[in-house]
């Protein structure tokens, strides 16, 4: 990221950081205040549980003189205080609403105010109803006011009557006022009995008042105790907000003088790097300077090198015309100026490629003492030249067969004894092989050549594995050479991920030492290498290839049209049936999944109607699986042999050594090369081809021309696949999958090709249908990677 970037960063960070510290100080101290606020008010629920408990007791107050007096006047403040009372549980209740245990209590202690309430109303009830004492007034009232009503109506009466009706009215009056005895006296008992009653009842009633207002008071001082729980809890949570405030203040202060600092010492050395960097620029400046003019001297070397061998090659080959009869001295100095002009050529050709990074480790199986060997012969003249005694020691350590890239290990074995017998006149020069770390499979190759020659000085160890320094320039004028050999040495051994290390002595020699991770070899594989490794002469041979893949038609086509036959296809068993019927082949190869006609029928076909005339014919099938119909028809001679896919080349040798129609060729199969290693910590690429470039015999316009093709036969295959997956076409899923897989192995994608296998299975499968669409999806992920390394590939070749 761009240092000033960095820094604005920084600042804009700070300032963020400084705005949030006041944002939240200030509803932090805001919280605070508003609750200092709120403290300062009164306690309105404190002040409502008075009121209640007031209230309380002086309706209890009212209710006492009411039943000692009997004046219903008292009764008011009763009604009074018990509106108040349920007024107050109203409003605290809609205080407290948000509050759930202290809502409880609030209804707990209206139930306990309900049943008191309902306690005092029976009392009141129990007083009017057994009130004799005012009955009794009553009766009194009504007999005096008979008594008047009488003595009216004796003064209005007539004497006569009076006389008459005396007697009369005097038993009438002692039969009333009995009666009115008789009440009076059952009144007086019945007041007797009530009264007991009564007291009876205004003790229970008193009794369940005491408990109830016992129960009420203890509600109210739980209440009251919540409460100032809840002030208590307050007080707690603002402590605790105002320590959270002052850590946000004190952490956001912190963080902000330090991104202050952080922006100060970027700022710092950002100034300083560029001073640095304006320094740093002149001395490249130097430098590019020196280096032009060291490859200026470069190129004058080189030319000068090259044109020494040059001339000797020509003069002799001159001389060898005038003279034939010093034909192998000259021949031989001929060879020799060859040899040197190769080495030189090569050196160049291995360093472009390093620099360029396009060469690659393949590695094979190879002989230990066979390489040591052919390196040996490489300097046994000019080791005489020089009068240098040339030594060889493998410890019995080394295996006899290593894995790994021989020609490689040769070209930084060659260099190092090279340059040992160059400055080694006269003096003796020793290659040495160890095993070193040795593990069940893998192992550290140490490798060291030690001479006796001029030595190096201890200031130029650093800079020999450098390019184009002036040192080895030097070196290379007054010994020869490009002086490139040590830095293709280094490049090399860092492509293996090895390590390289020196001693040296001026004068005193020097010992070069290469630590080099490789593989057991396997002495098998060589010999099924070299057993393969015969071409099969086709000559005048006609070969019909039946695929209805392009891509795998053109490779078939270009690997046998290489060995001398002669190529016909077909894109399906009908086709491939015509064409039968007009012409007779030596050799078919018959894919066994196409449409309109599969391999299967058509071979079925061929061995039902066209038996004698393939006689003579060798028909073998290419299947991606040794399935139950295909061992059958292997087993009814109607097929020769299978291919199992991908096809190599070694596979179609192989197979065609099984027919009649096989004759190897006189000259080996050259330049086969195998799957790159995976060394070290080098991410394994999908593509891999070598086998596509084997088959091609590294024709690098047929290996684009496929590559091409396949992108733009899978792009195709891959959208008609995603369509039959949604339209359910499970038949040309099966289809379509099996096209692609096929390819996508030649080019080294395993995974992918597998895959593809497991989408045919899952196509004919049922039950496994549910998961194409995410396999699919997983493919085209897989693929995506695969288009890349084409891609890359094909920009860079």
């Amino acid at each position: 990221m761009n240092v000033k970037v960095k820094i604005g960063f920084i600042l804009f960070l700070a300032v963020c950081v400084i705005m949030a510290s006041g944002f939240l100080s200030y509803k932090s101290l805001s919280s605070i205040v508003a609750y200092i606020h709120t403290e300062k008010l009164p306690d309105s629920a404190m002040n409502r549980i008075e009121n209640i408990t007031q209230a309380m007791e002086q309706a209890e107050q009212g209710i006492r003189i009411y039943t000692t007096i009997g004046d219903e006047n008292y009764l008011e403040p009763y009604y009074k205080n018990r509106t108040l009372i349920y007024d107050e549980l109203d409003h605290l209740r809609d205080e407290k609403v948000d509050e759930v245990e202290y809502k409880s209590l609030i209804d707990t202690l209206n139930y306990l105010i309900d049943e008191k309430f309902y306690v005092w109303n029976e009392i009141l009830v129990l007083y009017n109803d057994y009130n004799i004492e005012r009955i009794i007034e009553e009766i009194s009232v009504e007999i005096d006011s008979m008594q008047v009503q009488q003595q009216r109506d004796s003064s209005n009466r007539k004497l006569l009557r009076r006389l008459f009706s005396r007697k009369k009215t005097y038993e009438n009056r002692i039969s009333e006022n009995k009666k009115i005895i008789q009440q009076i006296e059952t009144l007086k008992q019945f007041k007797e009995s009530s009264n007991e009653l009564r007291e009876k009842k205004e003790i229970q009633l008193s009794l369940t008042s005491s408990q109830i207002t016992k129960k009420i008071y203890a509600f109210i001082e739980a209440m009251e105790r919540e409460e100032e729980t809840q002030r208590e809890l307050k007080v707690l949570e603002a402590e605790k907000l105002s320590q959270e405030t002052y850590l946000w203040i004190a952490s956001f202060s912190i963080f902000g003088t330090l991104l202050a600092l952080a922006a100060v010492i970027i700022l710092t050395r950002f100034l300083r790097k560029t001073n640095e960097y304006q320094k740093a620029l002149l001395q490249s400046k130097q430098v590019a300077e020196d280096l032009v003019k060291a490859k200026e001297i470069f190129i004058a070397n080189v030319s000068h090198e090259l044109r020494t061998p040059l001339n000797s090659i020509s003069g002799f080959t001159e001389q060898l015309l005038h003279d034939p009869e010093l034909k192998e001295e000259y021949l031989k100095i001929i060879k020799y100026s060859s040899d040197h002009l190769l080495r030189l050529i090569n050196d160049l050709l291995d360093y472009s490629k390093l620099q360029s990074g396009k060469l690659e480790l393949r590695p094979v199986h190879f002989k230990t003492t066979e390489l040591i060997e052919g390196v040996l012969s490489v300097f046994k003249l000019q080791a005489q030249k020089q009068q240098v005694q040339l030594k060889t020691e493998i410890h019995k350590e080394v295996p006899q067969v290593l894995y790994g890239d021989d020609f490689q290990l040769r070209q930084i074995i060659i260099n190092l004894v090279g340059n040992a017998i160059k400055f080694s006149p006269q003096g003796t020069v020793c290659l040495s092989l160890f095993a070193d770390e040795m593990l069940i499979e893998h192992f550290i190759l140490r490798v060291e050549v030690k001479d006796t020659g001029i030595g190096i000085e201890a200031g130029k160890l650093e800079s020999i594995f450098q390019d184009f320094t002036q040192e080895a320039l030097d070196t290379s004028r007054k010994y020869g050479g490009t002086g490139l050999g040590l830095a293709i040495v280094k490049s090399l051994i860092d492509l293996h991920k090895g390590e390289i290390k020196v001693s040296s002595k001026k004068n005193k020699g020097s010992v070069f030492t290469c630590l080099i991770p490789y593989q057991k070899g396997d002495k098998k594989q060589i010999e099924a290498n070299n057993e393969c490794a015969e071409w099969p002469d086709l000559n005048e041979k006609k070969i019909l290839v039946v695929d209805d893949e392009e891509y795998n038609r053109r490779l078939l086509r270009v690997m046998l049209t290489r060995w001398g036959a002669e190529v016909y296809e077909a894109t399906n068993g009908k086709e491939a049936i015509e064409q039968i019927n007009n012409q007779t082949y030596d050799v078919v190869f018959l894919d066994m999944r196409m449409p309109l006609m599969d391999g299967y029928e058509t071979a079925a076909y061929f061995k039902k109607h066209h038996e004698s005339a393939l006689k003579n014919t060798s028909l073998f099938g290419i299947s991606a699986v040794m399935d139950e119909p295909a061992m059958q028809l292997e087993k009814n001679k109607a097929i020769t042999a299978f291919i199992l896919k991908p096809v190599t080349e070694q596979a179609i040798i192989k197979a065609l050594k099984v027919s009649r129609h096989f004759k190897a060729a006189k000259t080996k199969v050259a330049g086969i090369h195998h799957k790159q290693v995976n060394s070290g910590n080098v991410q394994k690429s999908i593509l891999n081809l070598d086998e596509l470039k084997r088959i091609a015999g590294n024709d690098t316009t047929f290996v684009n021309s496929m590559l091409e093709k396949l992108i733009e036969v899978t792009d195709a295959e891959l959208k008609d696949l995603d369509a039959s997956i949604r339209t359910k076409d499970w038949e040309a899923t099966s289809n379509i999958a099996h096209k692609i897989a096929s390819p996508c192995r030649h080019v080294g994608a395993d995974e992918l090709s597998t895959l593809f296998k497991s989408m045919m299975t899952s196509a004919a499968s049922p039950n496994k249908r549910a998961t194409l669409p995410e396999l699919f999806a997983v493919i085209e992920t897989e693929y995506a990677k695969l288009r890349s390394e084409i891609h890359a590939y094909l920009n860079t070749h």
